[in-house]
């Protein structure tokens, strides 16, 4: 059944929508090009030549699953396109809709720092729940690095695309929203990754809105807010 969404709503209000996704998980497997005139997945190529839909079949995760597990490589590409990528993709759809004088609303799906977690300097390190042990006592650190690695890498890539459709004009009177979908437990009570349990650790995330204006700016809600409240 058809549910309203924010690009639903939007694209009924005479906006351009657009996203572009990158993970077999926010594909058109699952629904999520609803709302969207044009959506793009840049998902690297599937095991063994699969389709985009065969993410649906649990067999295969379950196959992806045990390659990754064995195979040589650990390479971010074979699992993601890296945030900058995405972001000129979604540069690409905002700067088509500003010359032609579209309203528009634009979606980036980043995977960073979501697991496995790579090293954005050198090539061949990452770790992940694919592949075991779980980080233990003498590689805690290591591990740590690696997930703040990787956020600084996607910190960088937003301030050069923000840059970018700041000196395009394009922010000059649009809604900026950053928003995690789920936190990541780094040790805490021997926990490590996400989905394990509802700690704060993996619960918590960040939420940041930048208004056209430098209307509450600075500013942090004292409340509880979540995600479906975007």
């Amino acid at each position: 059944r058809s549910v309203p969404t924010l690009a639903t709503v939007l694209k009924g209000a005479g906006y351009a929508t657009g996203m572009v996704a990158n993970s077999g998980d926010i594909s058109r497997a699952w629904g999520f090009q609803e709302g969207f005139d044009w959506f793009t997945c840049l998902q690297p190529r599937g095991v063994l030549g699969a389709t985009e839909s065969a993410s649906r079949l649990r067999l295969y995760r379950r196959l992806v699953q045990a390659w990754r597990r064995h195979a040589p490589s650990r390479r971010s590409e074979d699992y993601y396109r890296p945030a900058g990528d995405v972001l000129v993709e979604a540069e690409r759809f905002v700067a088509a809709n500003l010359a032609q004088g579209n309203r528009w609303f634009a979606v980036a799906h980043l995977e960073e720092p979501h697991t496995p977690w790579f090293s954005h300097a050198t090539s061949g390190e990452a770790i992940g729940p694919t592949w075991p042990p779980a980080p233990g006592i003498g590689d805690e650190a290591a591990a740590k690095a690696l997930y703040q690695g990787e956020v600084r890498a996607l910190d960088d890539a937003l301030g050069l695309s923000l840059t970018r459709l700041r000196e395009s004009g394009a922010l000059d009177d649009a809604i900026v929203v950053v928003v995690g979908s789920h936190g990541a437990a780094l040790g805490e009570r021997g926990v490590w990754w996400h989905g394990e349990d509802l700690s704060d650790p993996q619960l918590h995330v960040p939420l940041i809105i930048r208004f056209p204006t430098a209307t509450l700016a600075g500013s942090r809600a004292t409340w509880a807010v979540r995600v479906m409240d975007v």
